[in-house]
């Protein structure tokens, strides 16, 4: 996971989890994902965008083709609850 111009955010990338996933598999990661993102570090890097966001738009990049299939917008969706 990068913010555009920055450095990546390793803590916020899935952890170990292959885009050729089942349906169910994946919904079950998607879980895992969000669960992982209690974890000190993740949260340390979610308030680092955080801070970003509030100065100004912060856009997400991976390696994902598709974002609607992607961990970003599970991402997004997080930080603007």
């Amino acid at each position: 996971m990068w913010l555009r111009g920055r450095d990546p955010l390793p803590s916020l990338a899935p952890q170990g989890l292959s885009a050729r996933l089942s349906r169910v598999a994946r919904a079950s990661a998607l879980v895992l994902y969000l669960a992982g993102l209690a974890r000190p570090e993740a949260q340390e890097a979610l308030g680092a965008v955080r801070a970003l966001a509030r100065r100004g738009p912060v856009t997400l990049l991976c390696g994902c083709a598709d974002e609607t299939r992607c961990h970003r917008s599970l991402l997004r969706d997080y930080l603007l609850d």
